[in-house]
């Protein structure tokens, strides 16, 4: 790694781009971003903040690639669900099946490599992919002893002579963890690579002799390891050291990687600190380059901007960054309140170029669409929306799906409910700092849980606040803890008033969390598009327990409809305790808007058996198409897989037959088709398995895996088979923390078919709006809860709103007639009037005004560019930020450019 030189990538990668894999691979705008960097990679790192969809990852495996080629290490630091992509990516770069091609080492968790045995080639990759959570793990006085083993079997290795004679230390800690299962032989591995980068008798040696021991102080070791003591820091450092040194760190997702909370010497903060920042300090070394990709560097602050350059290129100095960045988001604001004031146009102006004069020699950015497709979209769609003119996403729609606060549709009792969250809400404002603390954190947490559809059975959560004692309190603290209380009271009487509303329409024993006003709301929201336009929806929520109530209701009304129409449906209905008293009470909901044409068209009163009766026949209908496709599965499996070495036929054959079954019912099939065309779903299911197994030497044509592909997989389908034998329906997924990454991809494939289940995905933001790729055939977003980040937004967008999406042929068919509006991606935001919701929407269309002004260029509203004069139009248009790789820069070697080392890496 001595010889490695940051010129010499530079030179490959311009070499590179005329490359039959490059020329493939990599569209136009890529390879102008590959210029981009090997312009800079001789000076410092760079950050990628390409919009969502543009291939921002592909752009960085062909810098990987430029690095191990030309002789030096590299480390991808990725979100854990974004992966199993980078292998991908890479592989397709260098044109070969992904199983022959160079694959990296690979580190989700410390316990997950050292739980197997390793191959001395593994170690030795040239590039390494590790996780964003990739640390040393927590430790506590019931962890196993291996976890806080590493500092004594480093100093161990250190002392070779003395680790042979059992009467030392060193032979104490060698004998100590001599054990030959795992984890013992890897962490001796690791222990003997770290020590060959610790020089002896040096700063990091002097620590490790002055830590208590393995084998002598393990209760002291373990205390100081739980308090993240001497020793727990030392560890997450050798750490570091064990995975080496690298030329190149690319950050993946890089707004993660912003700085933590201030250090604090409790537990409690020291858990909540960000392992990202961490983990990238102990990977850096002297002239290392970074490589930071993010489609959202500015969320919130302009600082934000100043971390990241920071994280990027370590050591920089950005305090001019976030003096310029503030003034020019200060400006945007100033112009936004008077668009005809000329000075403050004038500084406007000079505030955007100083801003952009400050990032462009480090930060490129590509749109999505190009500005000719843009200004296209606008002429087209200004007609039928007048705001798309100055939009930064005219082929987007945002609109909040508005339910009054007096509206009566959902039930009395349901309205009661919202009456006291809004007093409860009301009332919580202001509370005063003399409150106790856990008074101030309960009184936001309950609001948070009811407003958002949680379930509150605990009495002890609703009496809260009765226990607060109000001696000593001022008496306006006393008072408001008192209105709080009244209003908790409510909520009480009206979630109990529910219960006994429920029962008169035969939905005894209903959860009141499956009526919850939000819930319901976003349940209308959504079936507009399912019903009404035949449309897949994703929904996107924060809570896990409110988007499964979500998902059963959605589920309920999936199955009444099928009932209404002589379908079948999945599961017996009839016989669950939870669902049916659900089904009653959405039955009678309903019959009232006239959403029945069929069998429950004339049921004018709830009549709870006749309701069972027509379930159970509907099941019954199921059941013959389940065997059915259970026969055919078993045929197909029985020639493909013969005698099944591998163990796969149980996971295989619940996997395709749910395929079969979604198929049906997204058909609206009532009986079963001859079994020839039941082979159809198969297999195709069957190429999709092959894919995702990366087999070599599939050629399409309908056969078994190759033995090492279905070893390959064995995981995926397990866990896949496992969810499918725990849902209701295909009709509607949920995605959460609780899914895994096998399932959620295999979620995603569904939802990118057409004519196929799932028709509704709910996706816990956290989980679903990073690394899937959901724009096969979907155009509408709902958010449930409300978002005030508008990068979060964007993101979530960003699943549906990409390259060769289902609103792009949408919209291309719809060019060929021009019949009707044009169709547009939808972002529909359900909104309470009146209540914490509606503030909470303008919050966010105040900070997305400042969120579009930094990423795309666009200062001000269509209301307040309408009032710009028509002299100053053209010069604010040509003033606001473009970092276009193409665009020429001071960057390209001009004054301001970033500081940074050139030549050749001293990172050995």
């Amino acid at each position: 790694m001595s010889t490695f030189a940051w010129s010499a990538v530079a030179a490959w990668l311009r070499a590179a781009r005329t490359t039959a894999p490059f020329r493939e691979t990599l569209q136009a705008g890529q390879l102008e971003t590959l210029e981009f960097i090997a312009e800079r990679i001789e000076r410092h790192g760079v950050i990628v903040a390409d919009e969502v969809g543009q291939g921002k990852t592909r752009i960085a495996c062909a810098v990987v690639e430029a690095v191990v080629k030309c002789g030096g290490r590299a480390a991808v630091v990725a979100p854990r669900g974004l992966m199993h992509q980078w292998t991908s990516e890479y592989a397709k770069l260098q044109g070969r099946r992904p199983t022959h091609a160079r694959k990296p080492l690979a580190l989700t968790t410390l316990q997950n490599w050292v739980s197997e045995p390793r191959h001395a080639a593994t170690i030795a990759s040239p590039w390494w992919l590790i996780s964003h959570n990739f640390q040393y793990p927590r430790i506590t006085f019931r962890s196993d002893d291996w976890k806080c083993a590493l500092p004594s079997l480093v100093l161990s290795e250190l002392h070779p002579v003395l680790r042979k004679d059992g009467r030392t230390l060193h032979g104490r800690i060698a004998a100590r963890a001599a054990g030959t299962a795992s984890p013992w032989p890897e962490l001796r591995a690791m222990a003997a690579r770290i020590a060959q980068r610790v020089e002896r008798n040096g700063e990091l040696h002097r620590r490790l002799q002055a830590l208590p021991c393995l084998g002598q102080d393990e209760e002291v070791l373990r205390e100081d390891f739980f308090a993240g003591g001497e020793s727990w820091r030392t560890a997450r450092q050798l750490l570091g050291r064990w995975m080496g040194p690298f030329n190149l760190v690319v950050i993946d997702e890089a707004h993660k990687s912003r700085s933590p909370t201030e250090d604090d010497p409790s537990r409690a903060r020291h858990m909540r600190q960000k392992v990202l920042p961490e983990l990238l300090e102990h990977l850096f070394v002297s002239g290392q380059r970074r490589l930071s990709l993010t489609a959202t560097p500015m969320e919130l602050e302009a600082r934000q901007w100043a971390e990241l350059v920071e994280r990027t290129i370590p050591g920089r100095s950005t305090r001019d960054l976030t003096v310029r960045a503030d003034a020019f988001l200060a400006s945007v604001r100033a112009v936004a309140v008077a668009p005809d004031d000329v000075e403050r146009l004038g500084q406007l102006v000079e505030a955007s170029r100083r801003f952009q004069e400050e990032l462009e020699p480090v930060v490129t950015r590509r749109r999505l669409l190009s500005p000719e497709r843009l200004d296209a979209l606008r002429k087209q769609i200004e007609p039928w929306d007048p705001a798309a003119r100055t939009s930064p996403h005219p082929h987007r729609r945002r609109q909040p799906y508005p339910i009054p606060a007096e509206d009566g549709s959902h039930g009395r009792a349901s309205r009661s409910m919202l009456v006291a969250l809004e007093g409860y809400s009301r009332t919580s404002r202001g509370l005063p700092q003399d409150a106790p603390h856990e008074v101030h954190h309960g009184v936001k947490t309950l609001y948070t849980r009811i407003a958002s559809g949680a379930e509150l059975e605990d009495e002890v959560e609703l009496d809260l606040l009765k226990e607060v004692p109000r001696r000593g309190l001022p008496p306006e603290t006393a008072a408001q803890l008192d209105r709080l209380q009244f209003w908790l009271g409510e909520y009480r009487r009206s979630r109990d008033s529910l219960r006994r509303e429920a029962a008169r329409h035969g939905a005894s024993g209903l959860a009141p969390g499956l009526v919850h006003p939000r819930l319901q709301a976003t349940v209308d929201a959504i079936e507009e598009w399912t019903e009404g336009a035949r449309e897949k929806v994703l929904v996107f929520g924060t809570f896990k327990r409110p988007l499964r109530n979500l998902r059963d209701v959605v589920d309920v009304r999936f199955c009444l409809r099928a009932i209404d129409r002589g379908l079948p449906i999945p599961f017996d209905l009839a016989a669950s305790r939870r669902l049916f008293p659900l089904a009653m009470w959405q039955f009678a909901r309903m019959r009232s808007t006239g959403q029945f044409r069929g069998a429950l068209a004339g049921r004018r009163t709830p009549n709870p058996a006749i309701i069972a009766g027509l379930a159970r026949k509907a099941y019954a209908r199921h059941e013959r198409l389940r065997r059915a496709a259970a026969a055919a599965v078993s045929e197909y499996l029985k020639k493909y897989l013969g005698r099944d070495e591998h163990g796969l036929r149980e996971s295989l054959g619940t996997i395709l037959r749910a395929r079969v079954l979604d198929d049906l019912a997204a058909a609206g099939t009532t009986e079963a088709p001859p079994t020839r065309q039941l082979r159809t779903p198969i297999e195709d299911t069957m190429r999709l398995l092959r894919e995702a197994a990366q087999d070599p030497e599939d050629d399409g044509e309908p056969r078994g895996f190759a033995p090492d592909a279905l070893a390959g997989i064995r995981a995926e389908l397990d866990a896949e088979a496992k969810e499918l034998r725990s849902i209701q329906t295909g009709y509607c997924r949920v995605m959460d923390g609780d899914t895994s990454w096998e399932v959620r991809r295999a979620i995603q494939e569904g939802f990118n078919r057409p004519r196929s289940f799932p028709q509704v995905v709910i996706a816990q933001s956290r989980v679903g709006r990073e690394g899937l790729n959901l724009h096969g055939a979907c155009r509408v977003v709902v958010q449930f809860h409300p978002e005030w980040n508008p990068g979060v937004v964007e993101q979530q967008v960003g699943r549906i709103d990409r390259l060769d999406n289902h609103w792009s042929h949408a919209f291309a068919r719809w060019q060929a007639v021009r019949r009707g509006a044009p169709p547009r991606i939808e972002v529909v935001r359900v909104v309470y009037e009146g209540t914490y919701d509606a503030y909470q929407q303008d919050l966010l269309a105040r900070r997305t005004a400042e969120f579009d002004a930094t990423l795309f260029g666009y200062v001000l509203s269509p209301e307040a560019w309408a009032r710009v004069p028509e002299p100053w139009r053209a010069r604010l248009s040509a003033a606001v930020p473009d970092f276009s790789p193409g665009r020429p820069r001071a960057g390209n070697g001009g004054a301001r450019d970033a500081g940074g080392e050139s030549g050749r890496d001293s990172a050995a």
